[in-house]
């Protein structure tokens, strides 16, 4: 029978509470743009001679915020899957985990690490895509002005 590494409850306790936290910023988000969206835009174009150069920052900007959050997730998976080959186990010793968990170890450890991989490369086609949408919204957009 296979080891069962237990539950700890303070990183439950640790994830929820990242969760209404990151919950709360985006709902602040979303009320500061609904609120100050209109101000936003009557800046971006107020000025026809830098309208062009703030048009460009501001599709940049949005761009870098949708990439990058899967971009460190897949970061994050691919060093998972290393340690993981290296250990030859998975959870990791001394890994927090939120729920009881059989330890998997040797063959089924890879598996689970190839599995972190293939899902960092899908993350990773995914902000490349998701890069070269809104190079291409760039683009046509900085073809139009």
């Amino acid at each position: 029978m296979s080891a069962i590494q237990t539950a700890d409850p303070k990183a439950r306790r640790r994830a929820v509470r990242l969760l209404v936290i990151a919950t709360l910023l985006g709902a602040l988000l979303i009320m500061i743009f609904e609120r100050h969206g209109t101000a936003l835009f009557e800046w971006l174009i107020s000025d026809p001679g830098r309208a062009h150069g703030r048009l460009r920052m501001f599709f940049l900007l949005c761009g870098a915020l949708c990439a990058l959050p899967p971009l460190g997730l897949a970061a994050y998976l691919r060093s998972l899957a290393r340690r993981v080959r290296k250990a030859q186990r998975y959870p990791l010793p001394g890994q927090s985990v939120l729920r009881d968990m059989q330890v998997l170890e040797g063959e089924l450890a890879l598996g689970r690490a190839r599995t972190f991989e293939h899902l960092a490369a899908a993350l990773m086609s995914a902000a490349l895509v998701l890069a070269f949408v809104w190079w291409r919204i760039f683009s046509m957009l900085d073809a139009s002005l």
